[in-house]
């Protein structure tokens, strides 16, 4: 079976984790799609799925596992949306090892969707808390920024 995997954050490790069971079940993996530091929130912002269901349309492998429900979306009807695309209308194995979802042994959609709405609402919970942390260090007159990409620090001596 050709597979590809679908990674995001802690890519070193997903990818370790996910082409360990690929090669426990003898699997040969594709290619590895990722979306390294954009989030999962929304499907338009994520060329590395884009890419894979570009992949998937073209039946370029008959197979997809990612980590969770949640490394496909945390938007339900985009996840729910993206699963229904690749399993029922182009017939793509789906597994989700963490998740115990795997479209040839589990017909459960139930336990699908709960997990993509569970995912969608952890997101939010992680944006109100950032956005939480932001305002408390600005009222403590902290600034709330990075170092701008491409810029470097330089020493000119003296």
């Amino acid at each position: 079976m050709s597979l590809s995997i679908i990674i995001k954050n802690s890519l070193e490790n997903q990818e370790s984790y996910l082409t360990h069971i690929a090669m426990s079940n003898g699997w040969e993996v594709h290619k590895v799609y990722s979306d390294d530091g954009i989030s999962s929130a929304r499907i338009i912002n994520r060329s590395g799925l884009q890419s894979l269901m570009t992949d998937a349309r073209k039946k370029k492998f008959s197979a997809v596992i990612a980590k969770s429900v949640s490394r496909l979306g945390r938007n339900t009807i985009e996840c729910l949306k993206t699963a229904f695309e690749i399993e029922s209308e182009l017939g793509i194995r789906l597994v989700l090892p963490e998740d115990n979802h795997d479209t040839l042994t589990n017909t459960s959609r139930y336990n699908f969707q709960l997990r993509a709405i569970l995912a969608e609402e952890e997101s939010a919970k992680i944006a109100t808390r950032i956005k939480h942390g932001y305002r408390a260090s600005a009222q403590r007159g902290k600034i709330n920024a990075s170092r701008p990409h491409s810029v470097i620090r330089l020493s000119l001596g003296n």
